[in-house]
Parts: C-alpha cells; structure tokens; sequence
C-alpha cells in the first residue's frame, strides 16, 4: 500500500480523503477494498479508535449524496438564474420597444400638431370668422331612394401634362362639380344623398416624384381641396333633403413618406371633414356621421343595410377583410364601397362591392412609367329600401 494515491495531501479534509480514495475504488484505479481503506483511514485519523470498514464506508456513501445534492442545487441555481436574466432581458427589452413606440406617437403627435397649427392659421388668413356659405336654397329631389357616392383618389395638388392626360388643381375642381351635377342629375328620385369621402383626397408628399410634380404644398393642398369638396356638398344640400358625409383616411396624406414611421391614424385626411363641417355649419341638412370603427374603416347604414367603406391600401384580399370585419361586428356587410385602385368595379355576390375611380386619371409619372391608364371616374349608386342588396343600380360616372 505504497501507492502515491493513497497519501494524504497536505491541504485536503478527512471528507475529501475520504471521498477520493472511496472514487478511486470505485472506479477501480486502484485495486483495494473498504477493509484496507479502512486501516489507512484509521493510520490517519482514528489511530486510538479504530473504526470499522462500515463506518468509512457509509460515511462516503453520505458524503456522495451529499455533493449529489450540493451539485444538484447548484444547477437548479444556476438555471434559476439563467431564467431570471432572460425574463430580465426580455422585461429591458419589452421597456425599449414601449419606448420606442411611446417616442414614435410624441414625434407624430408634435407634427401632427405642427400641421393642425399651421392648417389653424391658413384657414384665418382666409376669414376672421369661421369659413361658411351663403344660406342655401335647398328643395329636395323627392322621391323614396337615396343615392350612395363615392369620392376618393382627387390627388388634389397633382399636377401633370403629358401624352397620359392632364391634370391640376383647376380640372379637379371643374372636375368635381361636374360629378355633383350628375349626381343631382341621376338622383332626380332621390330624397338623401350620401356620401362617402374615401382617402387620397390630396396628392400628399409620400413619393419623391409626386413632390416634384406637386404644384401645391400640403397645407394649400388641404384648404384647396376642403374648399372644393365643400363646394360639391353644397350643390348636393341645394338639390336633396340631406345629404350625408361618412369619411375614411387613404395612403397619401400621410405626413411621413416613411410608412414605418407613421401611425395609423396619423393622417391629413381627417382635416378635411373638419374643414367642410366647420365651413357648412349653417347648411343644417348636411350632416357628418361619425359611426367609424376606426380612421381606416367607415361604417354606416342605408336603410337598415349595413356599409363599410376603406380606402383600399390595407386590404390585400377585400373579401377576406370584408369577412374578418363581419366577425368583429357581429353583423353582415351589405354593402362594401372601396378606391385606391384608380380603377372602377363592381362585384355582387352575396354581399355587393363597389371599386371607385380616381378623379386624376393617367398622364403622371407613375402611371406613364408602369404603363397604366384609367380614365378620370367616380361611381355613384341608386339605394332602394325595396332592393334586398340595398344597391339597386350602380352609376359609373366618367369625368370630362
């Protein structure tokens, strides 16, 4: 039993002697039995008591448990501890991103501001007082209908001269009022007129190449076309007993070019309602209904018959959205009025869908480069209560 294995180190404890020399048995690197281990744990440390094999032997069977147990511990220590940095990490995390989206919505809430206080400003150079008319003359249409129009995708601001077409603030507005006469003209038996103002009623500054070709900036853009749209539901107001103004926000007046960076509802679209409201505040038949599920979706009822209205922009498939909106209301769509396209359509399954032209036509840069052409259309549609899909006729009205 001269083997170095089986001297104590200087600075190990009687447990880790006998612990080592235990594993070195057990692991058969040295041939012994507790019986021999015995007498040199004895030399070592009970020279005057000898204790029996016994004894050492299930001391080191305790001891091992004992580190088992120790080791055991640590690790569910150390993954306790691992678990907690990663909750910490993903807590840090979930701060930053909430900061970084607080930060966002203060960023687009000072330009949001900045714009309203400049629009604020604008609209007083115009007027000391609130902007309004003239008192109207309205003499309803009679009738028992209501004709249903669509307005959207004015790009009002846009200017362009090419082999496409043309287009600027003045054919928008010679434009515009020509649509309001045809809708007096097909709504001859029409009581109500209802109108959906459907985004992109400004040409916005989104796109490098439709700020160059902007002949206005945003602020002229919005007073211009609210004056003008204003305009076009006066001459409706003067032709039926009333007229009724839904709005929903489009994709161009986003004040950000940068679509990450803007908020949903970050939108000048919304100015242009408040204008006409402000300006119309006499005309006591043209009344806004504000029954929207959000900024991006119009909801209102003809008759009973449930409608929405989008822009467009946000809808990839506008059946698969038409039926997820259902499911959010708990109510069937009757009717789903959409633009953005630039391009009229019409589609009646059991729900009917309606696609708005553009007032712009073709001619700009984006169209001549992608090789596109629509011609300058807004739809309207005769609504009868006796109809069972409410829409009784669509009118595809062709701008000059």
């Amino acid at each position: 039993m001269q083997n170095s294995n089986y001297l104590q180190c200087h600075d190990e404890s009687e447990n880790e002697y006998l612990v080592r020399l235990g594993r070195l048995k057990e692991s058969k690197t040295v041939n012994i039995n507790w019986d021999q281990l015995a007498v040199i744990l004895n030399e070592n440390f009970s020279p005057d008591c000898i204790r029996s094999e016994s004894y050492w032997r299930k001391k080191y069977r305790r001891l091992i448990q004992e580190e088992d147990f120790a080791i055991s511990e640590n690790t569910d220590f150390d993954r306790g501890i691992v678990k907690l940095l990663n909750d910490i990490e993903k807590q840090r995390m979930r701060i930053s991103d909430e900061r970084t989206s607080y930060n966002k919505m203060i960023r687009s809430q000072a330009r949001s501001d900045t714009i309203i206080d400049i629009f604020q400003r604008e609209i007083n150079r115009y007027s000391s007082q609130p902007p309004e008319l003239c008192k109207t003359h309205a003499s309803s249409n009679g009738g028992s209908k209501a004709i249903l129009a669509m307005v959207s995708d004015v790009h009002y601001g846009l200017a362009f001269d090419s082999f496409g077409g043309r287009y600027d603030s003045s054919i928008a507005r010679d434009r515009i009022m020509y649509y309001a006469n045809q809708i007096v003209e097909k709504g001859k038996e029409c009581n109500d007129c209802y109108v959906a103002l459907m985004g992109d009623l400004v040409s916005g500054i989104i796109h490098q190449t439709i700020r160059l070709e902007n002949k206005e900036n945003i602020i002229q853009q919005i007073i211009g076309v609210s004056e003008l749209i204003s305009d076009f539901l006066w001459v409706l107001a003067a032709n039926f007993e009333n007229v009724y103004v839904n709005s929903v926000d489009g994709n161009h007046s986003r004040l950000d070019p940068n679509l990450e960076n803007v908020l949903r509802s970050e939108k000048l679209d919304s100015l242009v309602p408040w204008y006409c409201k402000t300006k119309l505040q006499n005309i006591k038949n043209v009344i806004f209904v504000d029954t929207n599920i959000d900024t991006s979706v119009g909801f209102f009822s003809i008759y009973g018959k449930n409608v929405i209205s989008v822009h467009g922009d946000l809808e990839k498939d506008l059946k698969t959205s038409t039926l997820n909106i259902e499911k959010r209301l708990g109510q069937h769509i009757d009717v789903v009025l959409a633009a953005h396209l630039h391009v009229a359509e019409f589609m009646h399954e059991d729900t009917v869908y309606v696609r708005n032209g553009c007032v712009c036509g073709s001619g700009d840069d984006y169209t001549t480069k992608k090789r596109l052409f629509s011609p300058p259309c807004q739809v309207c549609m005769i609504c009868s209560p006796d109809s069972p899909y409410l829409v009784e006729s669509v009118c595809p009205v062709v701008l000059p």
